[in-house]
């Protein structure tokens, strides 16, 4: 009993790493992304710090719809990202958002090869 819950603990362990690692490699990977963005669209000091406002207000918003449960969770997601999204729009200029459209086609058509 004793040897089997140690195999136990060891595997948790293990699992836990594991988690971790991925967590670790997918913030990486969103920090180069966003890192990207900033220079292709060439943002400004005033611009990235309405941006991090409002992805801040965004994250608490979602740890409220994921610790609260109310109604359907996806659903509540799905609203919080259009928000988001629509506001950080607003604080491009129409050179931006063309930019990040043109980026954003490129990634999807990018992703699609790879199907």
């Amino acid at each position: 009993m004793r040897e089997a819950f140690l195999v136990f603990l060891s595997l948790t362990v293990i699992a836990l790493f594991n988690a971790g690692l991925v967590w670790e490699e997918h913030k990486i990977s969103q920090q180069y992304i966003n890192f990207e963005l900033t220079q292709i669209l060439d943002l400004n000091e005033n611009q990235l710090e309405k941006i991090r406002s409002i992805q801040a207000a965004y994250e608490v918003e979602l740890s409220k719809v994921a610790t609260e449960g109310i109604g359907s969770t996806s659903e509540s997601i799905d609203l919080l990202v259009r928000e988001r999204n629509r506001q950080i729009m607003e604080v491009l200029n129409e050179q931006q958002k063309r930019i990040l459209h043109s980026y954003c086609t490129d990634l999807v058509s990018a992703a699609k090869m790879f199907e």
